[in-house]
């Protein structure tokens, strides 16, 4: 398998197959996105200590991550716009 992922066209077919295979995957995942943030909302006010902890922790989780997303993509799209002024 290591001698096939150095040939070129294999290692981008490869990675090609993995992308469908994790594009399907997330396709799911968002189809119960909203019930996942419900139960999160739920949980938040369940006067139950433990599971409203670990629901903010989750949230507050998930907030950072997507903050942290969102400044990535801004920085590769300065790169590219430096990149592309350069060329």
């Amino acid at each position: 398998l290591f001698a096939w992922l150095n040939e070129p066209r294999f290692k981008a077919a490869y990675r090609s197959a993995r992308r469908c295979v994790l594009e399907t995957a997330l396709a799911s995942i968002n189809g119960v996105v909203g019930d996942a943030v419900a139960a999160l909302k739920r949980n938040l006010t369940c006067k139950v200590s433990a599971a409203e902890v670990r629901a903010a922790v989750a949230v507050l989780d998930m907030a950072i991550a997507a903050q942290g997303m969102a400044d990535l993509a801004a920085e590769v799209e300065e790169l590219k716009t430096e990149l592309e002024a350069t060329a």
